[in-house]
């Protein structure tokens, strides 16, 4: 919020003229601020805005479940998910917006026990952030181009392995990692698929990222952008 605005809500205020509504505005946008200076003093700002994202995302594509519209703590730990990615915090807490009062939360427990049990034997290399955007812009103007409604720009692996590149530079945002850790599973009823979940992990091992894959054919090694429709 601008500094103008700011000063002139409480002008407003003191003359009496202020609604509820803009009151709770500077409120929310002042609590963001700080959070924000906090999380870049203790050197997490991009994991901050990395989580923001996913609390953006999940409200935009999930508007109805508030189980997903907000952090929460559960073992100790701190998560996000918009249902297609869920980042782990396990260090210091970040100031992100919180799950409604009556908002169930989501049962991380039996992913984080399967990802314990489960092997990921693939090991890829995950196009750096700057990739991605780029990948990213390309594929959003060659859509443009051919007047093609887009629903998502994917990002190609190797191995089959495929992905939502958005969610892709949210992880390694949030991580600082491009290398991959990919189960390398093939769908039940049809065998011809590669849907293999997909892990990052920072290096102090305090923030881990699933991100849950778009289906490929495991004999499709290109590496590469393209769109859905």
């Amino acid at each position: 919020m601008q500094n103008e605005r700011l000063i002139s809500i409480l002008e407003e205020v003191l003359e009496g003229y202020v609604s509820t509504t803009e009151i709770e505005e500077v409120i929310a946008t002042l609590r963001q601020e700080v959070a924000v200076k906090n999380a870049k003093s203790a050197g997490k700002q991009d994991l901050y805005k990395a989580m923001m994202a996913v609390i953006k995302s999940a409200k935009k594509h999930h508007p109805h479940q508030e189980g997903l519209h907000g952090a929460w703590i559960d073992d100790g730990k701190q998560y996000v998910s918009n249902g297609y990615m869920l980042i782990e915090n396990s260090g210091t807490p970040l100031d992100l917006p919180t799950l409604p009062d009556d908002a169930k939360p989501m049962n991380v427990q039996p992913i984080i026990k399967a990802r314990a049990e489960k092997e990921y034997p693939d090991t890829l290399v995950c196009p750096t952030i700057a990739e991605l955007k780029s990948g990213i812009k390309e594929q959003k103007a060659l859509a443009k181009y051919k007047y093609d409604k887009i629903r998502d720009v994917r990002c190609h692996l190797g191995g089959g392995h495929v992905a939502n590149a958005e969610y892709l530079q949210i992880a390694v945002q949030a991580t600082g990692s491009t290398t991959v850790h990919a189960e390398n599973h093939i769908a039940g009823r049809d065998d011809q698929y590669q849907v293999g979940e997909l892990w990052f992990e920072s290096d102090d091992g305090t923030v881990r990222v699933l991100v849950l894959p778009v289906r490929g054919r495991p004999s499709d090694d290109s590496i590469g952008f393209d769109y859905s429709k």
